[in-house]
């Protein structure tokens, strides 16, 4: 079986790169050197190459002219040939390739009929592995010479041709605001101590540098906690650009090796929107007065303000980190204090003074005064009686009406009990997140966290700005914290364990606890549980 063509046209194939993200690493320092080839039948043509890289804004069409197709135009509408896009990495000694994507065209046979192609997102694949992704459209015209007339050429930037203005993304000013507190767990790098890191932030070509931390092993953070810089970027988030996070290390006679990246694909999770923001905290102060901050966290409990808070009564400035801190540790003081009865705004200056690291009383001073609210009211303390511990109180709280039974004849107030404490705190997520920094070549076989010489502790917020031009609205983060190393006092209390795995041949264990916290260790081994 074998069909038979009796005619043949002539087409032109417009392919629009706009970007890619997340490519493989194949350079030493985790980047590469990207470029893309289209191929379409017997023609193919290349973007220019882009430096150092995993995600690259080429904004570039490429055009293959003169393109015979054999069949009628109708038939090559409903089943157009496939476009094939190939990546590969520029090297002086061959050209390592990265991955390729497969795509059908937009078919236009006649001009009124054209309609405005839209960029999507293509897979990229090296065998089964994903290489990342590209942002691109592709457009098949018919091109018979004195039928059709083409539609204007794309503007051009130097000797290539840009995306068309009605098919890239529409852009609008933005702020993006970078908190940069720290690095943590920095490994070597080049057999020497990383002591002076620096990190650069990329986001739509404007990239963004933090001073250099002069002596990592001594303090690990930043001097300046805040930074912010105006970039163009589109308004759907389909075509947001990703972030990128570049580690770097000052060294003696001016090197400044590339340590790592880290890129973030998805910048969903840090778009505010501050007008809408102001408007209702505004609305929440005029409806019920503004007596403390606790007004402004039960809004961002309802989801009507963001995480990082909103406007001060008195400077008219967002929310600093700690009050967000304040808002969380209040709701986790609630629960591990087993409902006591002590004030929100108590809590709160306490809260503020440990933070900022000033105290009224020494640690000797503390450890003597303070005592867990095991049982709520303290005036009921003296009228206790030998039967009920808190132990009582916590198999009450469980449910068990066996050992609880006396605690719950009483009337005592019980404690909220959580069998995973994780899902209940959000997994313990600090203010600041911590972003892994990947340096050599992706092997397939080598798992990822082996490639991290270290993270970077920060977050950003990203919101646009005016359109008009007017002010903009005051920055987010600011107000941020003192990150100065501060000494702090950090109670653990294992209270039991359950359902552990036996370890010895008669089926039991002789457990004890180990707890780690940065540098300090504690093994608890004489004092195990025998079987």
């Amino acid at each position: 079986m074998y069909i038979t063509y009796r005619e043949s046209h002539t087409y032109q194939l417009r392919a629009y790169l706009y970007q890619a993200r997340d490519l493989i690493s194949e350079d030493s320092s985790g980047l590469s050197d990207p470029y893309a080839k289209v191929v379409y039948g017997n023609q193919s043509k290349s973007t220019k190459i882009l430096s150092e890289t995993l995600c690259p804004t080429w904004n570039q069409t490429i055009i293959l002219d003169k393109i015979q197709i054999w069949g009628c135009p109708e038939e090559v509408c409903a089943h157009p040939p496939s476009v094939c896009v190939e990546l590969f990495d520029f090297d002086p000694v061959g050209h390592d390739f990265l991955g390729r994507t497969v795509a059908n065209p937009m078919v236009v046979i006649f001009e009124e009929d054209a309609m405005t192609c839209r960029l999507n997102w293509f897979p990229i694949k090296r065998g089964t592995l994903d290489g990342g992704e590209i942002l691109a459209a592709f457009e098949l015209y018919l091109n018979d010479e004195n039928d059709h007339i083409m539609p204007s050429l794309p503007p051009m930037m130097e000797d290539t041709y840009q995306v068309a203005a009605a098919i890239a993304p529409e852009m609008q000013h933005t702020r993006i605001e970078i908190l940069t507190w720290g690095v943590r767990n920095m490994k070597k790098f080049q057999l020497s101590a990383i002591n002076n890191p620096s990190i650069e932030i990329e986001c739509g070509g404007v990239v963004q540098s933090t001073n250099k931390i002069k002596n990592a092993k001594k303090n690990p953070n930043f001097d300046t906690s805040s930074l912010f810089f105006d970039v163009y970027l589109p308004i759907e988030e389909l075509y947001m650009p990703p972030l990128n996070i570049r580690l770097l290390d000052h060294r003696t006679f001016g090197l400044k090796p590339l340590v790592g990246t880290h890129t973030i694909l998805s910048l969903k999770d840090y778009r505010r929107d501050p007008v809408a923001q102001y408007q209702a905290i505004r609305d929440k102060m005029l409806i019920e007065g503004f007596g403390s901050v606790d007004s402004e966290f039960e809004m961002e409990r309802e989801g009507r303000a963001s995480p990082v808070g909103g406007f001060s009564s008195n400077t008219s400035t967002y929310k600093s980190l700690l009050d967000s801190a304040y808002s969380a540790s209040k709701a986790f003081a609630d629960t591990v204090g087993g409902g006591g009865t002590t004030s929100s705004g108590t809590r709160k200056s306490a809260y503020s003074s440990w933070f900022s690291g000033g105290s009224e009383h020494s640690d000797a001073e503390s450890d003597s005064a303070w005592e867990p609210p095991f049982f709520g009211e303290e005036e009921e303390d003296d009228h206790l009686v030998e039967d009920v511990d808190w132990w009582s109180k916590y198999y009450a709280s469980i449910g068990d009406e066996m050992l609880g039974r006396v605690y719950n004849e009483r009337g005592y107030e019980t404690m909220e009990y959580f069998e995973e404490l994780e899902h209940r705190f959000g997994n313990f997520k600090d203010l600041a997140e911590s972003y892994p920094i990947w340096h050599g070549k992706h092997d397939d076989l080598q798992p990822e966290l082996d490639r991290a010489v270290g993270y970077f502790k920060g977050t950003f917020r990203i919101y646009p700005l005016p359109a008009d031009g007017s002010e903009p609205p005051p920055r987010m983060l600011q107000n941020a914290p003192s990150n100065e190393i501060i000494e702090l006092k950090v109670r653990v209390y294992v209270i039991k364990a359950k359902d552990l795995q036996p370890q010895d041949p008669n089926g039991f264990s002789d457990p004890y606890p180990a707890i780690k916290l940065g540098k300090t260790k504690i093994r608890d081994r004489d004092n195990y549980k025998p079987k």
